[in-house]
């Protein structure tokens, strides 16, 4: 994700505020979804959330990487925002969900220190990738990755939530 500011400069000449402005869109009204996604997995299941939620991450990396105007910048924003708001809650319910008897403290432990390693990693991973092959291969990367984990989540990740616990 941090390849999508320099891209937006670079291809679409935006400037900073207009950046700025946008990203803060997305996040705001990703702050709004955030609470009826919850409900939602709590409702459906967290793998009904979790995976479409990976494919709309992945689909705003790609409208990132092929937006011809500041609107479609704008629609990737919120997009982006949304999905990472939807898929905020869910997969740390499903690590609580599957974790066993008095380990869930461990679950949500192990759970958290992926997903920093996640943002540690990532980063580093996809500034490589855009130093060799640029901007747009990077997040065409980044798509295929979370759109490929995400379907294999839908594929193979038990569901072992329970309406009511």
């Amino acid at each position: 994700f941090n390849v999508v500011p320099l891209l937006a400069a670079s291809k679409l000449g935006l400037g900073p505020g207009q950046v700025g402005g946008l990203l803060a869109l997305g996040s705001l009204l990703g702050l709004g979804a955030s609470y009826p996604a919850g409900v939602l997995a709590d409702r459906v299941g967290r793998k009904p959330i979790i995976v479409p939620s990976a494919l709309l991450t992945a689909f705003a990396f790609l409208v990132y990487c092929w937006a011809p105007s500041m609107t479609w910048f704008g629609i990737a924003c919120v997009l982006w925002g949304v999905a990472a708001a939807v898929n905020g809650a869910a997969p740390a319910a499903y690590a609580a969900d599957n974790a066993q008897p008095g380990m869930n403290a461990a679950a949500m432990s192990g759970y958290r220190m992926l997903s920093d390693v996640g943002y540690v990693i990532g980063p580093i991973l996809l500034g490589m990738v855009v130093d060799w092959k640029g901007a747009e291969v990077g997040l065409i990367a980044a798509a295929v990755l979370v759109g490929g984990v995400g379907l294999l989540f839908a594929r193979f990740a038990p569901e072992q939530w329970r309406r009511g616990g």
